[in-house]
């Protein structure tokens, strides 16, 4: 019987490895043009190869799976990196419960363009450093810290 963590048990080898991270390519360039060249004859963001639950998304989640549970076990021997990322790791909770709203806030921002390229690639890094900081602040006082994550 197969376990819930199959994909995180199982050794694979380097061949193995190397279609996985072939297929997660091949999902991201279908992602990314695949909506874009639809989106561009629509007229409109089209969600064929977009979204969670397709195709594209889970071929290239199991690359990135694959690929960061290689970097982590790297990672393990960098002693400052692996202090960094566990105490990002005590706030990732937070993070997954508050990151709709401060993403909603700052939609509502008219100086902010969500759809400008530096909007998406480095706002996920103010987003989690925003709920950090409120999150740190809450968890100081007494009452509050007993409710947030």
């Amino acid at each position: 019987m197969m376990g819930k963590y199959t994909i995180y048990n199982t050794a694979l080898a380097k061949k193995q490895k190397e279609v996985i991270c072939m297929f997660a390519i091949i999902g991201l360039l279908l992602h990314i043009i695949g909506t874009y060249t639809l989106s561009i004859t629509a007229g409109e963001i089209q969600t064929l190869y977009k979204g969670y639950n397709n195709l594209p998304c889970v071929l290239y989640t199991f690359g990135v799976f694959i690929s960061l549970n290689d970097i982590a076990k790297k990672i393990e021997n960098i002693k400052w990196l692996k202090k960094v990322i566990e105490a990002m790791g005590k706030y990732t909770f937070a993070v997954y419960l508050m990151h709709w709203f401060v993403l909603r806030l700052l939609e509502r921002m008219p100086v902010i363009s969500t759809k400008v390229i530096i909007y998406r690639l480095f706002m996920p890094y103010a987003v989690y450093a925003v709920i950090m900081l409120v999150t740190w602040c809450l968890r100081r006082v007494p009452i509050i810290s007993k409710i947030v994550p």
